[in-house]
């Protein structure tokens, strides 16, 4: 584990942060449609409007408003999703974007439309190339990508070769769940840790900062966040992966604590870390009955002298005095 140095300094961050994802793993669903459609179960809509707070927990939207270039066929298609759809490229070739954390992801993308085969969706889905296999002959393309998101923001545009494209619906779900904070040192429910321990850890994959929990109460430490810190929260957005406490721990007591990774922004999304524990150094180790035996010794300066403490000086030192040595019979 880590110990203090003689001087030490404390810097603490701040970090803005949106929430936390706990559970299953992230997932969200867009359906393209006219603001007054049906929306789809588990869909949230998608009219055209211009990139921006969507109001439902979401920042979505397009490089410019084309809310015009929405569709809805009118139950061409028995399925909502394939019923309707927006145009990519009725005037200038349009960007859709909205903010997710980084991680890499799980797509599907329907492009299309039920009443008509005269597009081409050929599409760059986060610098993945979707290409369209046949061109102008199809009412619908369907594409199951993997794509990295490393800027917070997930993008569709048209790619060369695309003519006319409409999109339906996607659907985006993390492939892989930011791991959270692991490896803490000291150990989890480690004992005799010493008062002067500094606790670290290893960061999570995408995690920027991090907050800090400390606490002697788990219920505390498990339910604080940045927002309700119950009097745990030891550092807010800090950049290092080592946690130094003001003080020192207090003897034989048990601590909780808590390494929330937060990614970058603009999601800054905060990622709950498990609860682990530790226990602080005893006050006084007990130490078993020891009985000292001698072949023989002088009176009152038998050889229990060597264990019980009163052979030594006030340094620590054996002492030469009579009454503080063992001392054997003579030959």
């Amino acid at each position: 584990m880590y110990r203090k140095p003689a001087i030490l300094l404390f810097v603490a961050g701040l970090c803005l942060m949106a929430g936390v994802t706990n559970g299953a793993p992230f997932t969200v669903k867009v359906n393209f449609q006219l603001a007054t459609a049906q929306v789809p179960p588990g869909y949230l809509p998608d009219s055209g409007l211009a990139f921006g707070d969507r109001g439902n927990g979401y920042t979505y939207g397009w490089s410019r408003d084309i809310s015009a270039d929405s569709r809805d066929r009118g139950n061409a298609h028995p399925d909502q999703r394939y019923d309707t759809l927006i145009h990519f490229q009725k005037g200038a070739d349009a960007i859709w974007e909205i903010v997710i954390p980084n991680g890499k992801y799980n797509v599907l993308l329907v492009c299309g439309d039920p009443s008509n085969t005269d597009q081409t969706n050929t599409l760059d889905v986060e610098h993945v190339i979707c290409t369209d296999p046949n061109g102008q002959t199809g009412n619908y393309d369907k594409y199951s990508v993997t794509v990295t998101v490393t800027d917070g923001r997930f993008t569709i545009k048209p790619a060369p070769g695309s003519s006319n494209a409409k999109i339906c619906f996607v659907d985006i779900v993390l492939a892989v769940e930011p791991s959270k904070a692991r490896d803490p040192i000291p150990a989890d429910e480690a004992t005799d840790v010493a008062r002067d321990a500094i606790v670290g850890w290893t960061a999570g994959d995408y995690a920027q900062k991090h907050n800090v929990y400390v606490g002697t109460d788990l219920a505390d430490v498990n339910n604080a966040s940045a927002t309700t810190p119950l009097g745990v929260l030891a550092s807010e957005g800090q950049t290092e992966t080592t946690y130094d406490p003001a003080g020192l721990f207090e003897f034989g007591k048990t601590y909780y604590w808590r390494i929330d990774e937060v990614n970058a922004p603009p999601s800054s999304t905060v990622f709950k870390g498990e609860v682990w524990s530790f226990t602080a150094e005893p006050y006084a180790y007990p130490i078993k009955n020891l009985t000292a035996t001698a072949s023989s010794s002088q009176p009152n300066m038998g050889p229990e002298k060597t264990i019980d403490g009163s052979g030594l000086n006030s340094a620590d030192q054996h002492g030469i005095g009579e009454k503080d040595m063992w001392l054997s019979t003579g030959l």
